[in-house]
């Protein structure tokens, strides 16, 4: 199960930082477009740090034992 979720995680983070990446490298985008890029930003940036402490989780547990 938890695999599962770091796996699914991932897999919206990669698509959240390739869409900011995308509107970042935009001439000029539009206020659409910035909105997005914010919101994929703040998704990569939530996904990076919830995949970080679950990490973090695995190993401490895994010390623990």
């Amino acid at each position: 199960m938890k695999k599962t979720v770091f796996n699914a995680t991932f897999s919206i983070t990669l698509v959240a930082a390739i869409t900011s990446l995308y509107v970042a490298i935009l001439q000029k985008p539009t206020t659409l477009q910035n909105q997005i890029g914010d919101i994929a930003h703040t998704i990569t940036t939530t996904g990076i740090t919830v995949m970080f402490n679950m990490l973090e989780k695995k190993q401490n547990d895994a010390e623990n034992r």
